[in-house]
């Protein structure tokens, strides 16, 4: 229905980033991202 906006969606990423978290979980959050950058 939205052809470009759903092959945008596949290229942008929203990180779950807010104050609140902890040194732990920004760590988790990173690794993650490393882990799938450059498979996109």
């Amino acid at each position: 229905m939205f052809p470009v906006a759903e092959s945008a969606g596949y290229c942008f990423v929203t990180l779950p980033l807010f104050p609140a978290m902890s040194d732990a979980d920004v760590e988790r959050v990173c690794a993650a991202v490393r882990e799938v950058s450059g498979k996109c």
